[in-house]
């Protein structure tokens, strides 16, 4: 596995449809009303590859050594950022939270994964809680509140902030947390 590994590293952005390009990047306009609405909204094109030979890579350095973390940490991420192998880098984020269900750094990039780059809003906020929920940055929980209301689960985000505001009352992210709160109660009492 180690020395598959290496040899993946001399070649990782290697793709059969092509390398990566910047021109690819469409960057976030910080100025934005709703930043999520712009993600969700932005049309992705076709992945350069689909399970491609750094996928192929991965997989078997996975297979041979599934404790092999970095693969899945690193490896998850060279596919969906670099390679542009949007299929392969979900599979392996898949693998890797079976070996590695409480890690949430690897949740936290699953959940990035399916929100930038699978435009996937349910999984996102399911991983993005997840995250939260074990030992992530207090604003992830607000994060996953906002994808669970937008894909028309405002009960669930309600009970996860209000969980999350019992746990962290004050400290970095309550105030951020009691806004998103307030905001999805506003759109509960919209509904009839």
């Amino acid at each position: 596995a180690s020395s598959l590994w290496i040899r993946l590293m001399q070649d990782f952005e290697f793709c059969e449809g092509g390398k990566f390009q910047n021109s690819d990047f469409v960057p976030i306009v910080e100025s934005e009303k709703n930043p999520i609405d712009k993600v969700l909204k932005r049309k992705i094109k076709s992945s350069k590859c689909n399970k491609g030979w750094v996928y192929s890579m991965l997989n078997s350095i996975t297979d041979i050594q599934p404790h092999f973390k970095i693969a899945y940490d690193i490896g998850a991420v060279l596919l969906s950022v670099l390679v542009d192998d949007r299929e392969g880098a979900r599979l392996m984020y898949e693998k890797g939270l079976r070996l590695y269900p409480n890690d949430w750094e690897m949740n936290f990039r699953a959940a990035y994964h399916y929100l930038w780059e699978m435009q996937d809003s349910q999984k996102a906020a399911v991983y993005f809680n997840k995250a939260s929920t074990l030992g992530g940055p207090a604003w992830i929980v607000s994060l996953s509140a906002a994808l669970f209301t937008k894909v028309g689960n405002a009960k669930f985000a309600k009970i996860i902030l209000e969980d999350a505001l019992a746990k962290r009352p004050y400290g970095p992210g309550a105030e951020r947390i009691k806004t998103r709160l307030a905001e999805v109660n506003k759109i509960l009492k919209e509904k009839p």
